[in-house]
C-alpha cells in the first residue's frame, strides 16, 4: 500500500484519515519502507518455530510467488499501463486477481497450510478467497466513485481522474455492485463443507462496507 500511493501509480495523499508515508516522509523514505516490510514478511516466516521445514518452504514459495511478477506486481504492471478506454473483461480480470485477489488467497493458504487442513479444506479455502479478493477490489473500486471521502478518510474520484480500469468505469456502476455482490455469494458458497460463520461474515462484510 505505501508503494500504491507514490505519485508515479496511485498519486495518494491521504489513507485512513492521514497522510501517505511519501507525503509525511517523502518519496525515499516511502520506497525503502515498502521494501523493507517486504523483506520483513519473510523474516517473520522464517522465525515460525511450529511448522515443519517442508510447511515453511511452501509457504514461502506462496507468498514470493503471490507478489512477484505472477501475482501482485504484475496485476500492478497491468493496472498502469491498461487505460479503461483499452480495457475489456479478461483484462479486468487479471488486474483484479493479480493486484489484490493473488495477496488474499495467499494469506488464506498459508493460514490454512499451518493450521494442517486437509487437501479439501486447502481447496475450498483458496476458492473462498479468490472469490473474497475479487468481491474486495470491485467494491473498492465502486467506493472510489461513490463513497464518502470522510468515512473512507482519502479522496474519491482517483482512479477516475487516472483513467484507470475499473467494473464502474467499464462497466457502469450497476454491473459493479452486482458483479460485486455474486463475487461475495460465491465466495460463502465455497465454505458450504467447512460452515465458518466468521468466514461468511466477512464475505459479506466486504461488500456492505462504506470504507
Amino acid at each position: 500500500l505505501i508503494h500504491d500511493d507514490l505519485p508515479s501509480i496511485d498519486n495518494d495523499d491521504m489513507r485512513r484519515g492521514k497522510p501517505t508515508c511519501h507525503k509525511k516522509f517523502g518519496e525515499a523514505i516511502a520506497i525503502l519502507a515498502g521494501d523493507a516490510l517486504f523483506a520483513e514478511a519473510f523474516h517473520l516466516i522464517s522465525k515460525e518455530q511450529k511448522a515443519s521445514a517442508q510447511v515453511l518452504q511452501d509457504i514461502m514459495r506462496e507468498l514470493s510467488e503471490a507478489i512477484g511478477v505472477w501475482g501482485m506486481v504484475g496485476g500492478q504492471v497491468a493496472d498502469v499501463i491498461i487505460s479503461r478506454e483499452e480495457a475489456n473483461l479478461e483484462a479486468l480480470y487479471f488486474i483484479h486477481s493479480h493486484k489484490t485477489g493473488k495477496l488474499i488467497v495467499s494469506a488464506a493458504k498459508m493460514g490454512a497450510r499451518l493450521a494442517e487442513v486437509t487437501f479439501e479444506q486447502l481447496a475450498a479455502i483458496e476458492k473462498y478467497a479468490f472469490h473474497l479478493g475479487m468481491a474486495f477490489q470491485i467494491t473498492d473500486d465502486i467506493l472510489d466513485e461513490v463513497g464518502d471521502s470522510s468515512l473512507m478518510g482519502k479522496n474519491i474520484g482517483s482512479d477516475r481522474k487516472q483513467k484507470k480500469a475499473t467494473y464502474p468505469a467499464v462497466f457502469g456502476l450497476e454491473k459493479a455492485q452486482k458483479e460485486a455482490t455474486q463475487s461475495a455469494e460465491a465466495a460463502i458458497e465455497s465454505l458450504k463443507d467447512i460452515k465458518s460463520e466468521n468466514l461468511e461474515r466477512l464475505a459479506r462484510f466486504v461488500v456492505q462496507r462504506s470504507s
